[in-house]
């Protein structure tokens, strides 16, 4: 298919084609880095959408749906000529938006036996050889509002599986799948996820996939595709990174309970409730912080690095409850449910289980602050891979003088 733009004499200013993913590989053979000086960038292997995109190419069953996953490519020319349907001539092309799949086609084209056929990509393929239009193209094909993860996760059907199971819930959840979805939700509808006086039943599942994490895994650093309470706060975006393990972990395409997912998520609001609490406390001591002698101050530094410990305060919790039932499944996540809280607020033991989980990092900070008062860093400090397993052990020495166990239902 060609959709021809012409300008107000007639002459061919742009058009857009429909082309074998091959010709776009022999223009790379032919061309090589220069069909991309003009493009803000060149090939960048590693990352993540590149590997999304040849991930397409090599699986059989999605390679055939190639033109309807992509955007396609944008090229440049100093003259197109339309020689008929099938027969298109351009001179002097320049890659200015399209590097990465452009190059991710050519890499798969030069596998020992890769094969493109039935492949094709959307070429949009504009005359100019005013060098200034040029340059005002690559920039503004190339400034976009970028799209989160979790968006483009949006509707896959783990999501909208999870979404469904907590709409059937008998106190119906909103979970929200991408940005502005409760936004645009009307007021009668809105209704339904009412809790009290402007509380509602909503959870976002980009707090969801970081409290489950946090919550619910123990992996070692070591562990390709970790999951722990550091590497949840550390890298949250990869969380919805489908390329990645992790998504598929916390995300089943057939998730069989709301309840996992929830007790870590009203928890980690519980936390973010009572670390503004802190920050008030904090806020105080800091006026009067020349007054404190320095067994005082170490002992308030120690509780700033509680601004940073949300999500290893929820893996704190996490800890305590396999501690005590040995494993997180269904049964056990009802079981707190009943009885931590709900969206209005906690009830006492996500008191109680919060107030062991603020003092296991009180005494963690404030033993790095007494070994290292000059290096110590709480803003560095919960982005350490160690930092879990030394939180762990001093869980573990809390756990054993402390009778939290005995509060669990």
């Amino acid at each position: 298919m060609v959709e021809i733009f012409q300008t107000r004499s007639g002459s061919i200013n742009a058009l857009t084609v429909t082309v074998p993913a091959e010709e776009i590989s022999r223009l790379i053979d032919q061309f090589g880095r220069r069909l991309v000086n003009q493009n803000v960038r060149y090939y960048l292997e590693p990352s993540t959408i590149n590997k999304r995109i040849s991930k397409t190419l090599r699986t059989p069953t999605e390679k055939r749906y190639f033109w309807r996953y992509n955007n396609g490519i944008t090229m440049t020319c100093n003259r197109i000529v339309h020689r008929s349907n099938k027969t298109i001539s351009i001179r002097a092309p320049q890659i200015i938006n399209g590097c990465q799949t452009a190059w991710a086609i050519h890499e798969y084209a030069n596998e020992t036996g890769a094969n493109l056929q039935d492949v094709a990509v959307m070429l949009r393929i504009i005359q100019t050889k005013n060098s200034d239009v040029q340059l005002k193209i690559t920039a503004n094909t190339n400034t976009q509002n970028p799209q989160s993860n979790r968006n483009l996760c949006a509707n896959y059907e783990s999501q909208i599986n999870l979404a469904e199971l907590f709409k059937r819930m008998a106190k119906p959840v909103f979970y929200e799948r991408k940005d502005g979805e409760w936004e645009s939700l009307p007021d009668s509808q809105k209704s339904r996820f009412l809790e009290t006086e402007n509380i509602y039943r909503r959870i976002d599942n980009v707090k969801v996939a970081q409290a489950f994490a946090a919550f619910s895994f123990d992996d070692p650093d070591t562990t390709e595709a970790r999951l722990n309470p550091t590497e949840a706060r550390r890298n949250p975006k990869t969380l919805f990174d489908v390329t990645l393990k992790k998504y598929t972990r916390i995300f089943p395409d057939n998730p069989d309970s709301t309840e996992v997912y929830l007790v870590p998520a009203l928890l980690m609001k519980y936390v973010e409730s009572r670390l503004r609490q802190k920050a008030k406390e904090l806020s105080d001591a800091e006026k009067k912080w020349d007054d404190l002698d320095d067994s005082q101050k170490d002992v308030w530094e120690a509780r700033r690095a509680l601004r940073y410990s949300k999500i290893h305060m929820v893996g704190v919790l996490g800890w305590v409850i396999k501690r005590k039932y040995k494993k997180y499944i269904n049964e056990v996540a009802e079981k707190l449910l009943d009885s931590i809280g709900d969206f209005a607020g906690p009830h006492g033991l996500a008191d109680s289980l919060i107030d062991f989980a603020s003092k296991v990092v009180e005494d963690f900070a404030l033993m790095q602050v007494q070994n290292n008062r000059e290096e110590y860093d709480p803003a560095i400090l919960f982005r350490r891979g160690e930092t879990w397993t030394k939180l762990k052990s001093t869980a573990e020495l809390r756990y054993g003088r402390e009778s939290i166990a005995s509060l669990l239902p």
